[in-house]
């Protein structure tokens, strides 16, 4: 668990950067792991009142990554963390919207295939896939859920 955090993180960081990730106020991030570098993110960068959706298809890693979150202090009033359970359609909007607005950084944790997203169209304005690209068994289909999910001028980052 702990190489899996430290091999991913500076390859996260450098997509947070380049991809303008602190202006998003809807971010899809697949393939991410133990999520080292989501804690980082949803500390240091995330804007008040987002929302972060955080997948990887790995049970496993799903598990980790809520347990992980639960211990680091982050979570509190303000910062909610929410395990989805997998579904063929996630309404992510309406999830929202149900955890109210007093809770100003919104965390949703779920297993889904990158290839086949269960988000509406045009939702997130912020994709990213920091080092998931190269193992995923066909790369058209995930650019092509990436750019589906996406809001018209939105941003995909990806690490490979």
């Amino acid at each position: 668990e702990d190489v899996c955090e430290s091999v991913t993180l500076q390859s996260s960081v450098n997509l947070y950067s380049i991809t303008r990730a602190k202006f998003a106020k809807k971010v899809c991030e697949v393939g991410v792991g133990c999520g080292l570098a989501s804690r980082l993110f949803v500390t240091n960068i995330m804007q008040e009142n987002a929302v972060y959706v955080a997948s990887d298809i790995s049970e496993g890693m799903n598990s980790i990554f809520v347990k992980r979150f639960e211990e680091s202090g982050i979570l509190d009033k303000k910062t909610k963390l929410q395990s989805l359970e997998e579904l063929d359609s996630v309404d992510v909007e309406k999830i929202v919207l149900e955890i109210g607005g007093e809770v100003s950084k919104k965390i949703f944790s779920l297993r889904v295939n990158n290839e086949q997203l269960p988000y509406s169209n045009s939702y997130f304005d912020l994709y990213l896939s920091s080092l998931s690209m190269m193992i995923v068994s066909n790369h058209h289909n995930q650019l092509s859920e990436a750019y589906r999910v996406l809001e018209e001028g939105g941003t995909a980052g990806f690490t490979v």
